[in-house]
């Protein structure tokens, strides 16, 4: 998947390993989790960084808001994490909650590392 994830060049997201494994539950919780890895290229200069984003993480009930733990990877264009939000392109450890309704970031995890200076 390519994308304007970083403001300056555009990156090509590539699963590498996808054992991840879905469970959804009788009352509509759905929970996520497995080894996933990564990799984000510059599509301009070629420069990858691989990137573990294993997780877990978890859909409420109401499929309204998407609840993701330990390592994940943020990415959208402006705008997809709601009106006005910068591109993004981050790997992040830690609690991360969205609002999949707006797309909103409603809590970010405390250690976030923006890659695409690690890939300019």
């Amino acid at each position: 998947m390519t994308g304007q994830y970083c403001t300056a060049f555009q990156v090509l997201l590539h699963a590498i390993t996808n054992d991840a494994s879905t469970i959804t539950f009788s009352d509509g919780r759905i929970h996520i989790a497995g080894h996933v890895v990564l990799s984000a290229t510059n599509v301009m200069t070629g420069k990858t960084i691989i990137v573990n984003a294993s997780g877990p993480a978890g859909i409420t009930a109401d499929g309204t808001t998407i609840r993701l733990e330990g390592r994940t990877l943020l990415f959208g264009e402006a705008g997809f994490f709601g009106p006005g939000s910068p591109a993004e392109l981050s790997a992040a450890v830690g609690v991360t909650i969205v609002d999949l309704t707006t797309g909103t970031i409603l809590q970010r995890a405390r250690n976030s590392t923006d890659l695409c200076p690690l890939l300019a």
